[in-house]
């Protein structure tokens, strides 16, 4: 990691070498091992160094630590190497809108800030994501349907056009209280098929009525799961061909009887729509409802250029299933390429489905080959004119991003070069 951040600051000063490929350890003009052991002296041990064999850092972390917390988020983002951390609240101030005649409550916050308590901004879902990859790439969170999104700066790519400081976020008053709702659906024991197969004919009315309850107020995430997955989640005792919907759905100063109000009668066509011959259910349809106390309970629960696709979105869909396994694939780089041919099959399914339809690039195949269309629509070209302005020398590389297809990464070798 360490290198990686040392080797972006080398590209700003010099940007390629052999006259089209950008620096890397294997040329000559890579920084020596004294340079090396200079930064590594100006700066904290990072979270991983007792893991490094002949490590010159000293740390209180033990590998065994290391090695057990290397996939918790939230551990990744407390240490004092991480993007997410370090960072403190500036200020909170009053804020004159440059262009309009008014004033703004504001907070002025680092560029590795983590969301806290106290007032609301639009946040990501989970608290450990930081401000930078969240508003650079324009991210969605539970109060995106109150407040609005994040949304170059705004949706505009993450680390394309300079180094980010810090940012100037409008905040909000924290919600009186949090309303939430699970709907489970699940496929009966099943009987020669027939539940199954009930379950998606379940799934259209359920997808039906989601714009219905997203123009109410409601917000939520779902997690729509079939096979060996959909035991966990639907509290099967064996893997079904059906499908398991488990919908979590929340509004902010209400009450659970209203939230009933709004969902009970889709749950109840639902269960009439997947009825085989309007005999027993074939499906089982289960609600709970809890009343939160604040919004930061509710996180913990929960656990510019914007697109312009997001303004008129009700859902937003991701897939998983595609397997990355650089050993069997032979190496890293046809590892994600094989993970992206699984996937290019499902988005060839949604753009002949729904043709207006885009990406969140935070959350979507990275080696899209649609990414200009998918990721930023009509804004691609006034993009790319920006990043042109504020990088001239194109010191700054990322993938799937305004002017990525003029570069090949290749990702088992580190080397990035130009391309005609």
């Amino acid at each position: 990691m360490l290198h990686l951040i040392f080797w972006s600051a080398l590209c700003l000063t010099s940007p390629v070498v052999a006259g089209r490929c950008k620096n890397t350890p294997v040329d000559v003009t890579w920084p020596s091992d004294t340079d090396w052991l200079s930064l590594n002296a100006s700066i904290g041990a990072p979270a991983a160094a007792s893991c490094w064999p002949n490590s010159h850092f000293e740390t209180p972390i033990s590998c065994n630590t290391v090695q057990s917390q290397w996939t918790n988020a939230l551990w990744l983002a407390s240490q004092p190497d991480s993007d997410c951390d370090g960072n403190e609240l500036r200020r909170d101030i009053s804020w004159k809108h440059p262009t309009k005649n008014i004033t703004e409550d504001v907070y002025i916050v680092g560029s590795g800030q983590q969301w806290g308590n106290g007032r609301a901004v639009t946040t990501g879902q989970d608290p450990s994501v930081g401000l930078g990859g969240y508003i650079q790439e324009s991210g969605h969170g539970p109060l995106s349907r109150t407040y609005g999104l994040a949304a170059t700066l705004r949706g505009g790519g993450p680390g394309l056009y300079g180094l980010v400081t810090e940012y100037l976020l409008r905040h909000h008053p924290a919600p009186r209280n949090v309303t939430m709702r699970n709907l489970l659906i699940a496929p009966e024991a099943d009987r020669n098929n027939i539940s199954a197969e009930a379950s998606w004919k379940a799934a259209v009315p359920y997808l039906q009525a989601l714009p219905v309850l997203m123009d109410t107020g409601l917000a939520g995430a779902c997690m729509m799961s079939t096979a060996d997955t959909a035991v966990r989640f639907g509290f099967l005792f064996e893997a079904t061909t059906g499908v398991v919907i488990s919908q979590a759905f929340w509004s902010f100063n209400s009450t659970p009887s209203a939230m009933e109000a709004f969902i009970r009668p889709v749950s109840t066509h639902i269960g009439h729509e997947s009825t085989p011959n309007r005999g027993s259910s074939a499906v089982t349809i289960t609600f709970s409802t809890s009343n939160v106390a604040n919004y930061t309970s509710c996180i913990s629960a929960i656990s510019g250029t914007l697109l312009p696709t997001w303004r008129t979105a009700y859902l937003h869909f991701i897939a998983n299933g595609a397997t990355v396994d650089s050993v069997a694939a032979g190496s890293p780089k046809r590892a994600l390429q094989d993970a992206a041919r699984w996937y290019e099959a499902k988005e060839r399914m949604r753009q002949l489905w729904a043709p207006e339809s885009r990406a969140y690039m935070n959350e979507a195949n990275p080696l899209d080959p649609e990414f200009k269309r998918d990721f930023y629509g009509a804004n691609y070209d006034r993009l790319v004119q920006v990043k042109a302005n504020n990088d001239p020398n194109e010191s700054l590389f990322v993938l799937a991003s305004m002017g990525s297809d003029w570069w090949d990464y290749d990702l088992d070798s580190g080397r990035l070069c130009r391309v005609d």
